[in-house]
């Protein structure tokens, strides 16, 4: 499940923390569309996708939900980077 919420977090754009407790390895399979921003215009808003959106087809394929929740996560943070010489 850990690997499982990584993937959702990489989709989804936010940290995603695996809370269930569960163990093991499992194959799923996940049929989602992406969504869409809303439309710049109102011209747009008849082009908007038909089918799950990630959280959807998680809840309703899966059984699995996705709460909002604060917590504490690790971060990596990277102050500078310097180029090293290197001898030619």
């Amino acid at each position: 499940m850990k690997r499982f919420a990584e993937f959702v977090s990489w989709y989804s754009d936010l940290p995603v923390v695996d809370m269930t407790g569960v163990a093991g390895s499992y194959d799923m399979t996940l049929k989602w569309v992406v969504e869409r921003r809303r439309p710049a215009s109102n011209a747009d808003a008849g082009n908007s996708m038909v089918g799950s959106t990630l959280d959807i087809a998680i809840q309703e394929q899966l059984g699995l939900k996705l709460e909002r929740r604060k917590t504490s996560i690790d971060v990596v943070v990277v102050d500078r980077i310097e180029k090293t010489p290197t001898e030619n």
